[in-house]
């Protein structure tokens, strides 16, 4: 049985924290980060957990010789709750041309959790880097950016001819579910018909219940068979829901100050409206 070690957390004017491995997968946060935040100086409890630091974020993503600083002050901004402004949307719109594939993956996620519906057609670029990293975040950013130009590209990352990474293929599936047009239902069906990865069939499955209100599950007959007999499959559409972060607390985040996790709530994608 694998018990992680005691870990310590030292912070000046506090003293020595000791957090004691308790058994497989109950640790403070694992066996790695103890999932705490706390800047140097830090005097008292209640200035313990203070979060990410937005202003040295910002200074990281513009570092002209350090990528790594970019991607992680990037990502920063990226989850940050307010970096919908300008500055912000401007620094994304250039750290996803940035020649770093972290850096583009982390730009692409801001422009998904910040931007407009025309801030899509730069995850559709992104959809082609030979980076699988960038590609998967363009596929989720497409999920939250609602904008008819993206469906192309969506409906070719998401056939196995043209896209081979099976992850790629499940998110730009799912982000069809958003646009009620009969070339999507069609595509979506042949989806669930055609490819072999589990993962981009249940992607499917999800986005034609979202399209059309009804529930045939993975059997594509059915599907092919009930569209073309409806007069109007869009009829029950049901708004789309993207896919979003959620996690259950770690231990740690049950003390009082420490914080809860940074989950999402399920939403529709900015600019969306039924039958579009």
């Amino acid at each position: 049985m694998h018990k992680c070690p005691a870990r310590t957390v030292t912070i000046p004017g506090i003293g020595v924290w000791v957090a004691v491995g308790l058994g497989p997968g109950l640790a403070l946060g694992g066996c790695g980060d103890l999932g705490v935040n706390y800047a140097p100086g830090t005097k008292s409890l209640l200035e313990f957990n203070t979060g990410p630091n937005y202003g040295q974020a910002s200074v990281r993503a513009r570092n002209p010789y350090d990528a790594n600083a970019r991607y992680r002050g990037t990502l920063t901004l990226a989850n940050a709750p307010f970096a919908s402004e300008d500055p912000y949307l401007t620094l994304f719109e250039q750290n996803i041309k940035d020649r770093d594939p972290s850096v583009q993956m982390a730009a692409a996620r801001g422009l998904a959790n910040h931007g407009a519906p025309e801030h899509a057609t730069l995850l559709v670029e992104a959809l082609e880097n030979e980076a699988e990293i960038v590609r998967i975040e363009a596929a989720r950013g497409l999920q939250r950016l609602h904008n008819p130009v993206a469906i192309s590209a969506l409906m070719r990352h998401s056939r196995e001819t043209d896209e081979q990474d099976a992850a790629v293929r499940a998110e730009c599936t799912h982000a069809l579910g958003q646009y009620a047009q009969a070339r999507v239902l069609s595509h979506l069906i042949e989806r669930l018909r055609d490819d072999p990865s589990l993962t981009v069939v249940s992607s499917a499955m999800e986005a034609l219940m979202f399209l059309t209100g009804k529930e045939f599950g993975l059997v594509a007959t059915q599907w092919d068979s009930w569209a073309k007999d409806e007069a109007d499959p869009f009829a029950d559409q049901t708004p789309y829901l993207y896919r979003y972060f959620h996690r259950d607390r770690k231990l740690i985040e049950w003390i009082p100050l420490v914080g809860d996790p940074p989950n999402e709530i399920s939403a529709s994608p900015t600019g969306f409206r039924s039958g579009g």
